[in-house]
């Protein structure tokens, strides 16, 4: 279920938009944040998500999804998908003898990627600025880690989606 809507907003959010001006701050949210490992989250449309350089976190935020559904008659609702992508290549001092990545290892950045959506569903974060006046809805956990790049790549991938609502009036 959808949380209320706090308050509506002007036509005109920004030159960012809607769905550039969440994603924006839901990287200005994180950033101010406290978390287990340190890192410095930013707006990403890079599709390419292995990384070249080992023991380097990324906290990429993606701008998802828009979608547009009339309030009343004088406003519209949109529903805005921002993914957040934490990626992490070990490098060989965090490999097995075998070359494998560790359970334990690769747990910790899946820790990581459960710290930040709760982080955003905290009572506390749920309105992440007046930047876009956005109120958080709910996380979809997408991809919790992918076999492949770790098996393939000894990268950590993991991505869950933040929903937000936001109402304009027209």
């Amino acid at each position: 279920m959808l949380l209320p809507l706090i308050q509506n907003v002007p036509r005109m959010l920004s030159a960012q938009g809607v769905l550039h001006g969440t994603a924006s701050a839901v990287v200005d949210l994180l950033a101010d944040g406290t978390f287990a490992k340190e890192f410095t989250p930013e707006i990403s449309y890079d599709t390419d998500l292995i990384l070249e350089d080992a023991s380097t976190i990324r906290v990429d935020v993606v701008p998802a999804s828009l979608v547009q559904v009339p309030d009343s008659r004088v406003s519209l609702r949109y529903e805005v998908g921002v993914d957040v992508a934490v990626r992490y290549r070990f490098g060989t001092s965090d490999q097995e003898t075998d070359g494998k990545v560790s359970v334990d290892k690769a747990g910790a950045y899946l820790a990581l990627l459960e710290e930040l959506a709760e982080y955003l569903a905290d009572p506390d974060n749920r309105k992440p600025s007046t930047k876009a006046m956005a109120v958080w809805s709910f996380n979809d956990m997408r991809t919790p880690w992918v076999s492949e790049h770790l098996r393939n790549n000894r990268q950590y991938t993991g991505i869950f989606r933040a929903n937000y609502i936001v109402a304009v009036d027209l």
